[in-house]
């Protein structure tokens, strides 16, 4: 087996205490590979044939805040990180983040902030890890 080489890795956030968590185990995670951070915090879709409402903008500019805290976090302890607030549902978004950014891992909280949803829609980690192509770490 060769080495593994982690150079990028992919942290969703949406301010919920598993993905606190999922931030320091990226943080603990860059600085042993000396690997960049993408904190991903996505906003819901809102109808391409309407103009967005406010209620809309107030959905992406909390996507960026909350990547903006946790990208902060990550730099106060010296990792490189840079935040990303795509637009779509949270497991599409780490998805598509880690596939464009040609991302070695990503590493998600385990119980987010819609537990109901996840009981009925199935949650984001399990998204991520059923069709993730690359290792997806669960922080608990």
């Amino acid at each position: 087996m060769t080495e593994w080489n982690v150079k990028t890795i992919i942290a969703g956030y949406d301010g919920s205490p598993g993905a606190d968590r999922a931030i320091e185990l990226a943080a603990a995670l860059a600085k042993t590979y000396a690997a960049k951070v993408v904190v991903v915090s996505a906003f819901p879709p809102y109808p391409k044939l309407t103009v967005p409402k406010p209620t809309d903008d107030l959905g992406i500019k909390e996507a960026i805040d909350l990547a903006g805290i946790a990208v902060e976090r990550l730099r106060e302890r010296g990792v490189e990180a840079e935040p990303d607030a795509p637009e779509g549902p949270s497991a599409d978004a780490i998805l598509n983040a880690a596939e464009a950014r040609e991302a070695d891992l990503i590493i998600v909280g385990g119980l987010g902030h819609s537990r109901v949803a996840g009981l009925l829609l199935g949650s984001t980690s399990e998204n991520v890890a059923r069709h993730s192509t690359i290792p997806v770490l669960i922080a608990r």
